[in-house]
């Protein structure tokens, strides 16, 4: 017998599942991913990074806190995005308590033009979200959506500020950091009998380019319901990337209706 709790929080509705012993299966979801933080960088830390990044001479800690220029560790480069996921890419994969490889089979879309929108269609097998709702907690959101559709009347105007060309003496710039890990990120309940095609992985992708993105797990949906996830930790560190992305705007020009990104520099500290 199933039963299903849904548990109350402000801005969140998270629903537990409780089986009889004969019901229970957990499934557990695999990859590459890690901790992924961007930032915004001042004037002074672009220069500071371009002209040190690659000096093998500076250690960690002289490069990041050490200094009065940066101020601080790369976690804490995170104001435009800061997220602990897995991948979509070829390494990604969900095993039940066995070892069987599931496949979710079910289907989402964003509505880019409806941000608060949640419609489950086709008997629960797909869902269409509108980008306020594809964090998994829904109560936050996981990055502007500028950063999904590069147009300019999805970015704050903080953010617009940063970007503006303008009157600088060099191009705007934000600083990411990948930890690169392998192994068990979560681990998540459903019914036993469940049914592949009512499993939707939600995924969200940051471009850094125009053809070129980081798409990571942001939400898991069985049967309609948002899934509480429980983070394994199960996760080997490979290395630590870090990465600079020019930012391109211009807003004197009268038809400019987007921002451009190119991904400029990667380097490892």
């Amino acid at each position: 017998m199933l039963k299903v709790v849904k548990e109350k929080k402000p801005h969140i509705i998270i629903y537990k599942f409780f089986y009889n012993n004969n019901s229970l299966m957990k499934l557990y979801i695999n990859g590459k991913g890690g901790e992924l933080c961007i930032g915004k960088l001042s004037e002074k830390q672009e220069d500071y990074v371009f002209s040190n990044a690659e000096d093998e001479e500076i250690e960690f800690n002289d490069f990041w806190e050490g200094n009065q220029i940066m101020k601080g560790a790369w976690y804490d480069f995170d104001n435009i995005l800061h997220s602990n996921s897995v991948n979509v890419d070829d390494n990604l994969s969900i095993k039940n308590e066995n070892g069987d490889v599931i496949v979710a089979k079910g289907a989402f879309e964003i509505d880019l033009n409806d941000d608060n929108r949640f419609e489950m269609l086709n008997n629960n097998n797909k869902v269409i979200i509108g980008w306020n709702k594809v964090s998994s907690s829904f109560n936050r959101v996981l990055f502007e959506k500028g950063f999904y559709t590069f147009k300019v009347k999805d970015f704050s105007k903080e953010t617009l500020n940063h970007f503006n060309n303008e009157g600088r003496g060099g191009t705007p710039c934000l600083i990411g950091t990948e930890s690169i890990e392998y192994g068990t990120f979560w681990e998540f309940e459903v019914p036993n009998n469940f049914n592949a095609e009512k499993l939707i992985l939600i995924s969200a992708k940051f471009h850094v380019q125009d053809n070129e993105s980081i798409d990571f797990i942001s939400s898991v949906i069985y049967d309609g319901k948002i899934i509480e996830k429980y983070c394994q930790g199960d996760t080997n560190i490979k290395e630590v990337n870090h990465f600079v992305v020019e930012c391109n705007y211009y807003p004197e020009e009268k038809d400019e209706d987007r921002v451009y990104f190119d991904y400029a520099l990667e380097f490892s500290k």
